[in-house]
């Protein structure tokens, strides 16, 4: 593997707005920053935070909206549901901002488990190492609809590092205001 890659971390408050909606803006000069490293040679791979500020800009999921469970933790319950219908959206951002710039991205849901699972981590590595070879952009988030531990990751941080280490990368940077 001659490949230099590049793991960039993107956090909630670095693309979200006062408001906590997603700040479409900032997701089109990432893609712009990214078709530039890519021209430039780099390969490089997103994690992305903003799925659950991305799910908030539906009416139905504004506030504390309703969920059914007498058992699980309601906030957390919230998260998940605003996460799913977030990342969907989130993807769609960078895949059309990133497809202006002549790339297409791929997604990856992924948990804590995922690493620890010798074959299941091999089989990932190979998947993103394959997928950059190809210039596809790898657009990482943790799962947060399969996490049942609030802050599996904390944050993306960890997966950031996590990925950086797995894939030898050369650069990693998080952009955040931790």
């Amino acid at each position: 593997n001659n490949m230099e890659i590049f793991v960039l971390k993107y956090g909630s408050f670095v693309l979200t707005r006062e408001d906590g909606s997603l700040n479409e803006e900032v997701i089109t000069n990432i893609a712009s920053d990214t078709g530039a490293l890519i021209k430039a040679g780099k390969s490089p791979v997103i994690v992305s935070s903003g799925a659950i500020s991305s799910g908030r800009k539906h009416e139905v999921l504004k506030g504390n909206f309703k969920v059914d469970s007498s058992d699980l933790n309601k906030k957390l319950l919230r998260e998940q549901i605003l996460s799913s219908v977030g990342q969907a959206d989130l993807i769609t951002k960078y895949e059309n901002e990133l497809f202006k710039f002549g790339h297409i991205c791929s997604q990856h849901l992924v948990t804590r488990s995922n690493f620890a699972n010798r074959k299941m981590y091999k089989y990932m590595k190979a998947v993103v190492l394959n997928i950059l070879s190809l210039r596809i952009v790898p657009i990482f988030n943790e799962n947060d609809f399969l996490s049942p531990e609030e802050l599996d990751f904390s944050d993306n941080d960890q997966l950031a590092c996590m990925l950086a280490a797995m894939l030898n990368a050369k650069l990693l940077l998080i952009n955040t205001n931790v």
